[in-house]
């Protein structure tokens, strides 16, 4: 296992346990039909609903180097994350829509005034290096937030397209449908019932 695998395996736990099982919990409903909207708009190669194409160029290249596809490892782009960053913005998370659209267009300047060319059309590495000096603004929490939630979306209902998000972490979709019996029961003595 290489050391970047590592360090992805350690940014989406962190990452993960970021997000708030409760906040989770009391939105799992509307993310399980983002996710699976947004898995079935990956597959089928659909344009953006919400973003235009040169916004949807950037974010596809944002979410690539956010969880990158290395060492055979799918990322965030196998994961359907940009269309669930698009979806996201046009629903539940519209009021990301503003900061997520700002966070774009800067990187995609900062690119253009850096490099002469658009964010999309850099190699990994110039690419990784705008994203360093981007993390310090504030559009780019909305974009690694909304990235990270594609990623890690349940796929049993439709989230991460094929378990990449559980791949990358190692966990595997098994159900355990055993209680622990007897462990919580083991001092119960049943009333004897019986009349005199």
């Amino acid at each position: 296992m290489s050391d970047s695998n590592t360090t992805r395996r350690a940014f989406l736990s962190s990452s993960a346990a970021g997000l708030g099982s409760g906040w989770l919990m009391l939105n799992l409903p509307l993310l399980t039909a983002l996710s699976g909207c947004a898995r079935e708009a990956a597959e089928r190669g659909d344009p953006f609903t919400n973003l235009s194409v040169a916004e949807g160029h950037t974010l596809e290249a944002f979410v690539a180097r956010v969880i990158p596809s290395d060492d055979g490892t799918p990322g965030a782009t196998e994961a359907g994350a940009a269309y669930f960053v698009d979806g996201a913005i046009g629903g539940p998370f519209a009021g990301m829509a503003e900061p997520v659209r700002a966070g774009l267009a800067q990187l995609d300047a900062e690119a253009r005034r850096a490099h002469g060319a658009a964010f999309h059309e850099l190699d990994t590495a110039l690419q990784d290096e705008r994203m360093t000096a981007f993390q310090e603004a504030e559009t780019f929490f909305p974009l690694r937030f909304l990235t990270v939630m594609g990623v890690m979306a349940d796929p049993s209902r439709g989230g991460n397209r094929d378990n990449v998000g559980w791949a990358v972490l190692g966990m595997e979709h098994e159900g355990i449908y055993q209680p622990p019996f007897g462990f919580y029961d083991a001092d119960y003595v049943p009333e004897q019932g019986g009349g005199a």
